[in-house]
């Protein structure tokens, strides 16, 4: 995705985006879809709001019942791992960028 096309996209949710923050939205994010990036989004929201994994962790790209267990189990050692404080976005997907690689496998 070129740096034009992602300005449009996110610049085409704005209604989205406004109106998750007029509904009382205390965190709004933005993303790309892609292998294993749920995964580690997934760690990264549990991080952030302190939900259990199974909480935050979905099927993905639509996944069977025995890689969502694999995807889970994922998080959680990825938060074991890093161990994350509820701290801001940025600080937690860095400290979460380590289960990238843990990540890849699920």
């Amino acid at each position: 995705m070129t740096r034009e096309q992602a300005i449009r996209a996110i610049e085409s949710r704005s209604d989205a985006r406004r109106g998750g923050l007029d509904g009382g939205a205390d965190l709004l994010a933005t993303g790309e879809m892609g292998i294993g990036n749920t995964t580690v989004a997934s760690a990264i929201a549990a991080a952030i709001t302190g939900a259990a994994a199974e909480r935050v962790t979905g099927r993905g790209t639509g996944v069977d019942d025995a890689t969502l267990a694999r995807k889970v189990a994922v998080v959680r050692q990825a938060l074991e791992v890093n161990r994350p404080t509820r701290v801001m976005g940025s600080t937690c997907s860095r400290r979460s960028a380590a289960s990238r690689s843990v990540a890849s496998s699920a």
